[in-house]
């Protein structure tokens, strides 16, 4: 069974992220099926709505996590855990004294946790594959969302990578924009990510990145980091008071979650 210190890792001063790999600790349907028992019979029924298999994970994945943050960081057991979504469908526990945001994609299911203050926190999951059914020079489909100053540096030839070029961007701006909790509906190209820096085995985290918002520089802190050789995470929160080290990033697996469960 996980440790309190493994789970009290969510309560500290700066951020923490967990991530589960739900491929990896459900290989099986069966042990799927049993995860499926700790959550609400509303979700379970909503498990079944899912056409592939894979989705059904994911979301199972993200019920899950959301669950357990709540336990680990407000200590409320877990029978007594009620989520919430605003109308943005950001979940939320009420009367909660933290954040957190959850993402999920490609097989991971992420969650960020912010529990010092009541300052949000924002992250976003994002394949650099892209899908196969876009089609010839998809990139420049998007100038509704980036500015020319972020086209400049998806085409630079310092590292002739477009294609994840993008995808760093584009989880940046999700992430952001789940931060402030309204999602990607507002006027993108106000929003530019500089000093962006893209991950590689040899560099597989980053803190560099600045926001500027119509040209002005934010006290925001991101971050980015892989979580497989083709999947990458970004978190956004304000830099307050943050501490200047690194977030807690972790994989979990069933155990810690079992360990919430049982409370």
């Amino acid at each position: 069974m996980a440790s309190q210190d493994e789970l009290s890792d969510l309560r500290n001063d700066g951020i923490a992220v967990v991530y589960i790999d739900v491929e990896r600790i459900w290989p099986h349907e069966h042990e799927y099926r049993m995860a499926a028992q700790l959550v609400t019979d509303a979700d379970r029924a909503s498990l079944a709505g899912f056409h592939f298999f894979a989705d059904a994970k994911l979301h199972l994945g993200s019920k899950l996590l959301q669950r357990a943050i709540v336990v680990s960081v407000e200590g409320v057991p877990w029978s007594e855990v009620t989520l919430q979504q605003t109308e943005a469908g950001r979940p939320f526990y009420d009367g909660a004294h933290f954040d957190f945001n959850v993402s999920h994609q490609a097989g991971f299911v992420a969650a960020a946790v912010r529990s010092h203050d009541h300052l949000p926190v924002g992250i976003d999951v994002v394949s650099t594959i892209p899908p196969p059914q876009w089609g010839f020079n998809w990139i420049d489909d998007f100038q509704d969302v980036f500015t020319k100053n972020e086209y400049a540096f998806m085409y630079s030839t310092d590292h002739n990578d477009p294609v994840s070029a993008l995808f760093h961007l584009w989880a940046l701006k999700e992430a952001y924009t789940k931060a402030l909790g309204i999602g990607i509906v507002t006027n993108l190209l106000s929003i530019e990510f500089r000093d962006v820096v893209l991950l590689s085995p040899a560099r597989p985290y980053t803190s560099a990145t600045r926001l500027f918002v119509n040209d002005r520089p934010m006290n925001w802190r991101f971050e980015l980091f892989r979580l497989s050789e083709t999947v990458i995470a970004a978190v956004a929160t304000p830099a307050g008071n943050l501490p200047e080290r690194r977030s807690s990033i972790k994989a979990w697996t069933m155990r810690e979650v079992m360990a919430c469960a049982r409370r």
